[in-house]
């Protein structure tokens, strides 16, 4: 006997429940624990020496990563980002500073936060990204997918922030200034 159907069996009608409620809760309960049972979920867990990492789920992408980021600054609109340094150094380009990440080094940059990076050494790191974010980096990353830059990152809430020679007039002005890095 499940908690559903002790319930029932035992709850008077003052509950403003009836025994169908309950049968629906019941039915709902048990199709929702043979799905969870057919699909078998497993996590996925790298360890020092194993393969690269590379998980993607319905909100959260998880890759283990040696490559720079773009050359030119960009703005996700929408979506957060954040990297954890494994060996090497990564250094992080904002319009205000820079930052040198090294190992155990955790950026995280919110969405509307100016930003680029690039690999100045030999570098092993994780990137947390939004699913939309990876499949604009797999778009970027197939030059036959990209016909024009600035349209294919409107497609994906991002923008390409021009550095103007002058005054900055024309820099695309993001909507937070924070950043965090935790040395861990």
């Amino acid at each position: 006997m499940n908690l559903i159907q002790h319930i029932a069996e035992n709850m008077s009608l003052d509950s403003g429940l009836c025994k169908c409620d309950l049968q629906r809760q019941t039915n709902r309960t048990e199709n929702f624990m043979s799905r969870a049972a057919a699909e078998v979920l497993q996590p996925i867990i790298a360890k020092p020496g194993t393969p690269p990492i590379s998980a993607v789920g319905t909100s959260l992408v998880v890759r283990e990563w040696t490559m720079s980021g773009p050359d030119w600054m960009h703005v996700h609109e929408s979506d957060d980002e954040a990297w954890h340094v494994l060996e090497g150094m990564l250094r992080f380009k904002f319009l205000d500073r820079e930052v040198d990440a090294t190992p155990g080094t955790t950026v995280f940059v919110p969405a509307g936060l100016a930003h680029t990076y690039q690999a100045i050494e030999p570098s092993r790191y994780l990137i947390i990204l939004t699913p939309k974010i990876d499949r604009l980096i797999e778009r970027l990353l197939d030059p036959t997918e990209v016909s024009d830059l600035r349209t294919t990152l409107g497609e994906f809430d991002t923008v390409m922030v021009d550095r103007p020679a002058n005054d900055g007039a024309d820099i695309h002005t993001p909507q937070h200034g924070g950043l965090d890095a935790v040395d861990v």
